[in-house]
């Protein structure tokens, strides 16, 4: 079941009446009347010519503080949302129910509403791969599962990724088609701007489902049979890196994934390669124990709650 609080977040994409957003606007309002109130004390107990600045401080400070009355008023009063809009989120919300989402939370992404969205586990489909209808192997991977994934979607930007909770090769492929979190849309990503243009939310993650569910056999990232022999389990570093995750997003990736987020705990993996094409998943102590320690390797560390990307490096600096 999606959070109900979609309606509201979905309120938030239209008019970007964010609760949260005022929050943080007046917690910003009481850290500027602090940093500025500091300033004219300090004016005042030096010399004349910086006491000159205090009028100025004075007269933000008077300012940012109806500022900060307004938004309190605000909040107080909640986001009202007229009638007919409530009916039009509503029939929002009732396509959003028919996707094979488990919950959807927003957060606040440079100023405007964003989402993290995780999704039912999701099964291979022909959806935009009618060409391979004839290949075997294709065939027999129809209706397998390809993992539940984390869905990232910035309403202000348009900023898109995705991460595979269950299944990765090489640590960095979440399907043939995402590599570290970014899509490949090919023609898709005309439609998917448009819908992000249009502010059609519903629109826009049916289409990256379908997305996800029609991986491209051929790439463009990786083969679809490679990617099927170099799975591995992905650990939270991984998700940190895919989907660009602060330390705030992280709190409410938690929150979304709750004890999900407990099957992401596993060893420290390591990601290296001695040329631009071909990754290796090890452990610390087999890349230290390279043989060849004057060959530069390019590596990635991924823990439980960070990931390292250490660049060119010689094993024995790792």
């Amino acid at each position: 079941m999606i959070n109900k609080n979609i309606i509201q977040s979905i309120a938030e994409l239209k008019y970007n009446t964010d609760d949260s957003g005022l929050r943080t606007a007046i917690g910003r309002i009481d850290e500027r009347v602090a940093y500025l109130s500091a300033n004219i004390v300090n004016n005042n107990a030096t010399l004349l010519q910086y006491q000159n600045y205090n009028k100025s401080y004075e007269a933000e400070i008077e300012k940012i503080t109806k500022d900060k009355k307004e938004a309190e008023e605000k909040l107080s009063k909640g986001t009202v949302i007229d009638p007919a809009r409530k009916k039009e989120l509503n029939n929002i919300y009732s396509k959003l129910k028919k996707l094979p989402i488990k919950k959807m939370v927003s957060f606040t992404s440079n100023g405007k509403p964003a989402f993290f969205i995780l999704t039912d586990f999701l099964t291979c489909d022909v959806i935009g791969n009618e060409a391979f209808l004839d290949d075997k192997e294709f065939q027999e991977a129809v209706g397998k599962d390809l993992g539940e994934f984390v869905i990232r979607y910035d309403s202000g930007t348009g900023y898109l990724r995705a991460f595979n909770l269950t299944q990765r090769a090489s640590a960095s492929y979440d399907l043939p088609t995402i590599n570290c979190g970014s899509l490949c849309l090919g023609t898709l990503g005309g439609l998917i701007n448009k819908c992000h243009t249009d502010k059609n939310l519903y629109g826009l993650i049916d289409l990256v489902i379908d997305f996800i569910r029609s991986p491209s056999y051929n790439g463009p990232y990786i083969h679809w049979n490679d990617w099927r022999s170099k799975l591995s389990k992905p650990i939270y570093g991984e998700m940190i890196q895919a989907l660009n995750l602060t330390s705030d997003q992280q709190n409410v990736v938690n929150n979304l994934l709750g004890e999900k987020k407990n099957c992401l705990m596993g060893e420290t993996k390591v990601v290296y390669s001695d040329d631009d094409d071909e990754y290796t998943v090890a452990t610390l102590d087999e890349v230290r124990s390279l043989s060849d320690e004057n060959e530069l390797y390019d590596v990635v560390i991924y823990s439980n709650d960070s990931y390292r990307d250490l660049g060119d490096c010689c094993p024995s600096e790792i």
